[in-house]
């Protein structure tokens, strides 16, 4: 994963804006659906991947999508 943050950063310096796509969302959430938006996430992934592919194929994507929790930081790093 963390290679994978160095490549983004790479790209987003190097990539022309009608290349790529670079989106971010903070939101207010009820943490006790993580496991709900860990399975959406993936739909999402399995969903775009089967609809990218069809016809020719002419390059190759890569998309990350972190989902993580901002407030106690401290504490959740504590827990693990």
């Amino acid at each position: 994963h963390q290679n994978n943050l160095v490549i983004a950063s790479h790209a987003l310096n190097e990539i022309s804006v009608d290349e790529r796509d670079f989106t971010s969302i903070t939101f207010p959430a009820n943490s006790s659906k993580i496991e709900h938006g860990k399975k959406e996430i993936r739909n999402f992934l399995n969903r775009l991947s089967a609809d990218m592919s069809e016809g020719e194929l002419s390059q190759v994507f890569q998309l990350n999508i972190q989902l993580f929790p901002l407030l106690d930081w401290n504490k959740t790093v504590k827990e693990k």
